[in-house]
């Protein structure tokens, strides 16, 4: 239809031309010549009136196809980003898929480690942990005094909490003075009973000590920790979590290396956690430990020296550990029998870009005489106490 309409045009528009050339001169009286050169005239005008008239309709079609054409390209541009995004993705997914099969390997060493050392299996009689424990420090002196049944009941409350899930973790503020806005936080596991009745670290810990369950303790601890970051993102990204490394985890030749490669693998962490030794067990770890350390220190993490009890410290040495930050308590800073100048540790260690934490802050005195020592960070019960973290049950985090 399209293809013979011009030609029917043309035609009919010559027919037309013909027709008036030899109809009107024998009515009108005119010159036929003239009536001819009219007719011819007209037709050649509506000739041309008809192709500018079709040019526009073809530019206006080529403007169609053009757009059409850029329309086609935009979307295979976003066709390849599509394309490109989903590579992403499956690609952010394997990744994903491998840290998550790392993890759940060092999880189902940690499942070993409660079963391995639960002894004939879990007790399942209901303890009475309240009445069992109430006001009950279980030091190591005291523990001499505990009958087998009672030490017995005790590790039963510990195997039983880990089996079930009953270890939460709790968070204590490190401040920033003189301001006391919370700067970072230390980490703590708190034991629940078949009751939900909190047990302390103080009247568990030896005989969790000495039937080899402390390192599981520490090791979920760490995995709550990893949790609690992964679930704050990019909130607030100057704070640090503090968390405990016991001797027995970096020694824990099973359990070690597998953390090691997984916190290596996920260096994103680096920026979050600090790792948290004794002095007294990093002065003493064996050089093939502190090369482990240094590993984790060369995938970005820091790590922190607690419990310190002698402030002849070299800094450089701990430098040298990725250690960056030193605690220290309130009572050893500010006692009568410091052989060194609180400042001037304080000045060592930050020439080496190691900050120092006045530890077991109770009294408003305290925070004074650290002000003029020019100690910035501080924890204690002045500040807060150890509170369960909103995810593990609704207490405050900070």
């Amino acid at each position: 239809m399209t293809v013979f309409f011009p030609i029917l045009y043309f035609l009919f528009l010559l027919a037309l031309s013909i027709v008036v050339t030899l109809i009107v001169p024998d009515y009108a009286g005119w010159p036929q010549s003239v009536v001819a050169l009219a007719s011819f005239s007209i037709f050649l005008l509506a000739v041309l009136l008809f192709v500018l008239s079709s040019k526009r309709g073809i530019d206006r079609r080529f403007r169609g196809i053009e757009r059409s054409v850029a329309r086609i390209a935009r979307e295979t541009d976003k066709l390849g980003l599509d394309v490109s995004a989903l590579r992403q993705i499956e690609g952010n997914a394997s990744g994903s898929t491998e840290d998550m099969i790392r993890e759940m390997r060092v999880l189902q060493t940690l499942l070993g480690q409660i079963i391995g050392r639960s002894g004939t299996g879990l007790r399942k009689d209901d303890v009475n942990v309240e009445g069992l424990l109430q006001g009950v420090a279980v030091t190591q002196a005291a523990r001499a005094e505990l009958s087998p049944d009672i030490e017995a009941d005790i590790l039963s409350v510990v195997q039983g909490a880990l089996s079930e899930n009953r270890v939460d973790l709790y968070l204590q503020p490190t401040v920033a003075l003189p301001s006391r806005r919370p700067q970072h936080y230390e980490c703590f596991s708190r034991v629940r009973g078949l009751h939900d009745e909190v047990i302390y670290p103080q009247q568990y810990l030896p005989v969790a000590e000495s039937s080899g369950l402390v390192g599981t303790l520490d090791n979920l601890l760490l995995f709550r920790c990893i949790q609690l970051v992964r679930k704050l993102g990019p909130r607030r990204p100057d704070v640090h979590f503090f968390c405990n490394i016991s001797a027995a985890s970096v020694l824990d030749e099973e359990f070690f290396p597998q953390f090691i490669d997984f916190m290596a693998a996920n260096k994103e962490l680096a920026d979050r956690l600090v790792f948290e030794f004794p002095q007294a067990d990093l002065l003493s770890m064996d050089e093939r430990t502190r090369n482990r350390l240094s590993a984790l220190g060369e995938s970005g993490y820091s790590f922190g020296l607690d419990h310190v009890d002698d402030l002849r410290l070299d800094a450089a040495f701990l430098k040298s550990l990725y250690v960056r930050f030193v605690k220290v308590d309130a009572d050893i800073l500010l006692g009568e029998q410091v052989d060194l100048h609180p400042g001037d540790v304080r000045r060592a260690l930050k020439r080496q870009g190691i900050d120092l934490i006045a530890s077991k802050i109770e009294e408003e005195s305290q925070v004074l005489e650290l002000l003029d020592l020019d100690i910035s960070l501080a924890q204690g019960y002045l500040f807060g106490k150890p509170r369960l973290n909103r995810e593990d049950g609704g207490g405050e985090s900070g």
